[in-house]
């Protein structure tokens, strides 16, 4: 069985994922997506392009700054794998702090 933890995660991602889908505006959204790349795995939370530009959403149950930086590693092994995509990572908290962009 599942933590509360994760639970409230997987809830934070499949309700980002409804909006992201409701807006009809990404060519694809896709949710908890797995890849394995030269020695490399990782999962992504949510990703979703549009005319060729990937965004990586990474959703985190706090905004606290060791959050935030576990997301950019994340963020970052994703992009490292993937040299030839354009992609953007969004940072997204659910109980606290506000949404931003992945550097």
């Amino acid at each position: 069985m599942k933590s509360l933890e994760e639970r409230l995660h997987d809830k934070g991602v499949r309700n980002l994922n409804d909006r992201l889908v409701d807006k009809n505006y990404y060519d694809f959204v896709l949710k908890h997506c797995s890849y394995f790349v030269n020695d490399t795995e990782g999962e992504l939370d949510i990703l979703t392009c549009k005319n060729g530009i990937y965004h990586y959403y990474e959703v985190k149950l706090s905004g606290c700054k060791q959050s935030y930086r576990h997301a950019k590693e994340q963020y970052h092994r994703f992009r490292d794998t993937h040299p030839d995509i354009t992609v953007k990572g969004i940072y997204v908290p659910i109980n606290n702090g506000k949404i931003r962009r992945i550097r």
